[in-house]
């Protein structure tokens, strides 16, 4: 590696990031639910990659609302394109858990996701996709799918969401925060993403 920046883009939901909710009992600004910044998969992630090129950096696109309308992709990528620039070296796409799916056609949705990574890769980024912490058969076949159509590692998480000890279970009133992945499953998604990332950074897969 060179001395220049080294850019990681996190494409995510609440996993990656999620801003203070208070409804939810959710006071805080990074990956739900971690007990702290540095404990999210991102920061334990970059943590981990910058011992190996310094120069790293990162950005995250918080693309929920991407999940929740998909199949309007073309116009709701288009608000994500301060993302894409400068160029990223390395995109992890570790998203779809709130893409919806009553009505769902599969074949929309892949040609959603597909769109949506070739947005982000922009080009010239290596892609690394993760299907979902909690497992759907219908959305992670499709994951799958586009990964193998793009040629990129995935990385599986299925059995990560349905572990209690990987879960944030007891740590916070609201069910939905609870099922979010605490800080043993937050460092499980960080090492799996970062094994993998290796692997392609140093042209091994």
């Amino acid at each position: 590696m060179d001395n220049r920046a080294y850019r990681v883009l996190f494409v995510g939901n609440s996993i990656t990031r999620h801003s203070p909710k208070s409804d939810i009992g959710w006071a805080h600004d990074f990956g739900m639910a971690a007990s702290t910044i540095e404990n999210d998969y991102v920061h334990l992630f970059m943590r981990m990659l910058k011992c190996v090129i310094p120069s790293a950096e990162h950005r995250i696109a918080q693309c929920g609302r991407w999940e929740m309308n998909y199949t309007n992709g073309s116009e709701i990528l288009e608000s994500y394109r301060e993302y894409t620039e400068p160029k990223n070296d390395l995109v992890i796409l570790r998203i779809g858990e709130n893409v919806p799916t009553d009505g769902m056609k599969p074949e929309v949705f892949l040609d959603s996701y597909m769109e949506m990574a070739e947005f982000f890769r922009n080009g010239s980024a290596q892609i690394i996709i993760t299907d979902l912490f909690w497992p759907n058969k219908v959305k992670d076949n499709v994951i799958r799918e586009a990964a193998r159509r793009l040629n990129c590692p995935l990385v599986n998480m299925n059995d990560l969401g349905q572990r209690d000890e990987m879960m944030a279970l007891g740590l916070f009133e609201h069910p939905g925060v609870q099922a979010h992945p605490g800080d043993r499953g937050m460092r499980a998604i960080a090492f799996r993403i970062f094994e993998r990332a290796m692997s392609l950074i140093w042209g091994q897969v």
